[in-house]
């Protein structure tokens, strides 16, 4: 069976670990021994070049003209078996998402019913709702600011954040917080629990037959084990709101929240848009949206720190824009009138983006050329988005360091093509349906923070820690206290 793997599949040329051209058990030790560190795909192919295999029918490409070949959708790829580990399932029995759905006729029409509901032109309405709740962020860190007689405290800020990411998801989806902000602590232990089920997924997804001796096992269903985040997402959905609008045909949305495109969508669309869609909704827009935004806002303000120079610069540009501290800073001024701000952001997600999985597609019957390189049908092709944001001859051949000049110094047509290629949040087709709400909390959380604190690095000469799920997740605690201006 080994030597059938490695020398069967119309792969041997391309070089790569031995153990991996052999099982996708490589990729499981792979994804357990560098759990705690950065993907190690960056390292795969700065080793082995432009084309690393993977796995026995499993390639990664290094190249942006291989993102065009593999993700436009007139390429016809289908999802691998990686994305089987992400279906929501409770008792034991399956449930497609849109993340996890391997159909691609399925996943254009969901899309597009639901699409319209996650711009933020339409959800413009819920921005007071989330001033509200940066501002119960503020009033938790200045009560941690405060909390001894010195002159800062130690905090894990990276927490703290994700006490508004989750809370602010609940604004969006269903135009109600959690309450993580007001109880200042993890609720049922969902926070834990969607570190936990990052990792774990993202080791079973790496040789989906192993799935079936744990997640899918059937003992599951008879003794009844429904997954954390599903039993949160149900445990807060506002049912009776739900059933109202449902049983109701006359009833509109007047909430302006995704709850009411979700429903609309449903009353058109019954058989794409189901009432498990609701449920999806709440797993799919406030479980891994809140690690995935909470990472990157605390990656941002981890590399300000440790560039003192860019601290400084960003800071003159934030004190001459917003300059009336009792404001929240709205959309329209941090997503348009800072733009050494846009710069930092554009380069956090360059150099830690929050995913960490490659994006795997099926080659479909007749093979395909990628990047010059003709794949036999049924192989899994993929990139990743840590391999693309250091690809030299687009952002430069300092790749390892945080510097958001790049972005301002670039030509128009260099600038360009580096947006095109910045993909945290995938790629096309498939672009994550939360871009913009992620976007809109990166912006105005960051813009309001970096204003209003000081904060200083508990270890600064050591990198942060890392988690290495589905989301590369980051831990740090800083000393905090409030700027005087």
């Amino acid at each position: 069976m080994f030597l059938n793997n490695r020398y069967n599949n119309g792969l041997i040329k391309y070089p790569g670990p031995f153990i991996a051209s052999l099982t996708n058990m490589w990729r499981v030790r792979d994804a357990y021994v560098n759990g705690g560190k950065r993907p190690s795909y960056v390292t795969l192919h700065r080793v082995y070049g432009e084309v690393v295999r993977l796995g026995p029918k499993a390639l990664s490409f290094a190249s942006p003209a291989a993102v065009n070949d593999i993700y436009r959708p007139e390429k016809n790829m289908a999802k691998s078996g990686w994305y089987v580990a992400f279906e929501a399932h409770g008792k034991g029995r399956k449930k497609e998402n849109i993340f996890s759905t391997r159909d691609i006729h399925w996943h254009a029409r969901y899309r597009g019913l639901v699409s319209p509901g996650f711009k933020i032109t339409n959800l413009a309405p819920k921005e007071k709702e989330v001033d509200e709740l940066i501002k119960k962020l503020l009033r938790n860190l200045n009560d941690a600011a405060r909390s001894t007689d010195k002159s800062s405290s130690l905090i894990d800020l990276p927490l703290h954040l994700q006490y508004f990411t989750f809370d602010a998801g609940g604004v969006f989806a269903f135009s109600q917080p959690y309450g993580f902000l007001d109880q200042k602590t993890d609720l049922d232990g969902i926070i834990q629990s969607v570190r936990v089920g990052s990792t774990h997924l993202n080791r079973l997804a790496q040789a989906p037959l192993g799935q079936l001796l744990f997640d899918k096992n059937p003992l599951a269903v008879y003794f009844g084990f429904i997954a954390p985040p599903m039993a949160f997402a149900k445990k807060y959905l506002p049912t009776q709101r739900i059933e109202e609008q449902l049983n109701n045909p006359n009833a509109m949305g007047q909430h302006h929240d995704l709850l009411d495109q979700f429903l609309e969508a449903h009353k058109n669309s019954p058989d794409i848009v189901t009432r498990n869609e609701v449920v999806d909704l709440g797993l799919m827009v406030v479980v891994p949206a809140s690690e995935a935004v909470r990472t990157a806002i605390a990656a941002l303000i981890y590399h300000v720190l440790k560039v003192p120079e860019v601290l400084t610069k960003l800071r003159r540009e934030i004190d001459s824009i917003l300059t009336d501290r009792d404001l929240i800073p709205s959309w329209e001024v941090v997503s348009k009138q800072l733009p050494y701000l846009d710069a930092c952001i554009k380069e956090t997600f360059r150099i830690h983006p929050s995913t960490g999985f490659n994006m795997e597609r099926i080659v479909p019957a007749g093979g395909a050329v990628i990047d010059g390189h003709f794949v036999p049908e049924d192989s899994i092709v993929s990139c990743s988005t840590w391999v693309i944001h250091r690809h030299k001859p687009t952002y430069g051949d300092d790749i390892e360091t945080f510097r958001p000049e790049r972005w301002l110094e670039a030509t128009s047509e260099q600038r360009a093509e580096m947006e095109r290629l910045l993909c945290p949040f995938g790629f096309e087709s498939r672009l994550c349906l939360g871009r913009e709400i992620g976007l809109f909390e990166v912006y105005k959380v960051s813009a309001t923070l970096l204003r209003e604190y000081d904060f200083t690095l508990e270890k600064p000469n050591e990198d942060m820690r890392i988690t290495w799920g589905n989301i590369v997740s980051v831990d740090f605690n800083v000393w905090i206290k409030p700027r005087k201006l």
